[in-house]
This record gives structure tokens, C-alpha cells and sequence, in this order.
């Protein structure tokens, strides 16, 4: 797999929705967002693709394959607010069905609640989600691409970002310290898990 990968933040293509939306289900499988399936995430991103709060690059091998992503976003209730209200006909059909137990409704609103309900001093800027294809990893794309979104922060303002990763994901741990940041403390989202 020859050949530089190129960061683009063009608007997303159908397809590069998808296979993000995909990379996001195979990559975060432990994510809530991950268990209502490929549709909701597709909605998802296709929002936040098109939101003035946040930003998507994505990372585009020689051969057009979108192989990782970056998602951003400078206020995470107000890009919720913004999609329930733009959004609510098309999301209630894809996750109405989803939603049918009541550990995945508790999930949903810890998740809907969290961002106002994070500890106080934390920036409203977020990194949402970073993922690279397995067969891609340890070629600096990843740093790329929080680099080309640390750039777009710091032009929209934002002086301080979170980065939110459950204790499990060690490896995100290791590249955001290696990155820079620094762990400012412990949340719980969901209850029950760290």
C-alpha cells in the first residue's frame, strides 16, 4: 500500500459516510453509539459532517479509500440540540426500533445528558472520534489527523479541547498523552462504566 495518504476535508461522499460510520462500529464496538448499528451512525455522521459546530477530515489512501477519520466538535450539547431538531423524523425511524430495552433508553439519555453533566472546568471543545483502519496504523496517520483538527480549533477559537476515552482504551490513552494532553480526571458516562 504504496504512496502518501492525503487529509481531506471536502464534504464526505454517501460512501465516506458509510465507511466512517463503519470504521466508528468495527473500531469503538464498545461505544453506545455503536450498539443502535450502521444506519444511526450513518445519520450520525452525516450530520456532523454538515454541522457548523464540528468538523470531519478524513484520511484518503492513493487508491481512494477512505482508511481513518477524525471528528470534532467545538460544543457537543448544542450539535445534540441541533440534530434532534433537525433531524428527529429521520433519527425517531432509525432509533425507535434500537431503543427498545430499557438499559439502551437509560443509555441513551446518560449519553444526550452527558455533555452538560461533565465536571466543571472542562472545555465545551471535543474531540468525538478518531479511528484508522488496522492495515493502516503506525504510519503518523492518526497524528495527522488530530493535528488537521487541532488546526481547525485553534482557528474557530478553541483554546482547550477534551478528549473523553473509556479506562479499557488504553492505546487511545498512550497516543493523546503522547500527543500532549495530559488526563485531567475521571468520568462516568454510562453507569457502571468507567
Amino acid at each position: 500500500q504504496p504512496g502518501p495518504v492525503r487529509i481531506s476535508d471536502t464534504p464526505l461522499t454517501r460512501q465516506q459516510i458509510a465507511t466512517v460510520a463503519r470504521m466508528h462500529r468495527e473500531g469503538v464496538s464498545e461505544g453506545f453509539l455503536s450498539t443502535l448499528g450502521e444506519p444511526a451512525l450513518r445519520l450520525f455522521y452525516r450530520h456532523v459532517a454538515t454541522s457548523r459546530h464540528c468538523k470531519v477530515f478524513v484520511a484518503v489512501a492513493p487508491s481512494g479509500e477512505t482508511v481513518g477519520y477524525i471528528a470534532g466538535c467545538r460544543d457537543t450539547s448544542a450539535l445534540f440540540r441541533e440534530f434532534a431538531l433537525k433531524r428527529w423524523p429521520s433519527a425517531a425511524r432509525v432509533l425507535l426500533p434500537r431503543l427498545l430495552s430499557p438499559a439502551r433508553i437509560r443509555r441513551a439519555a446518560e449519553t444526550l445528558r452527558y455533555p452538560s453533566s461533565a465536571p466543571a472546568g472542562l472545555p465545551k471543545a471535543e474531540v468525538i472520534n478518531i479511528v484508522v483502519q488496522p492495515a493502516w496504523r503506525g504510519r503518523g496517520i492518526a497524528e495527522r489527523l488530530l493535528g488537521r483538527l487541532m488546526e481547525w480549533f485553534g482557528d474557530q477559537g478553541e483554546t482547550a479541547v477534551k478528549a473523553v476515552s473509556g479506562d479499557q482504551l488504553t492505546d487511545a490513552h498512550r497516543f493523546y498523552e503522547k500527543s500532549g494532553a495530559r488526563l485531567e480526571g475521571h468520568t462516568s458516562l454510562h453507569r457502571g462504566v468507567g
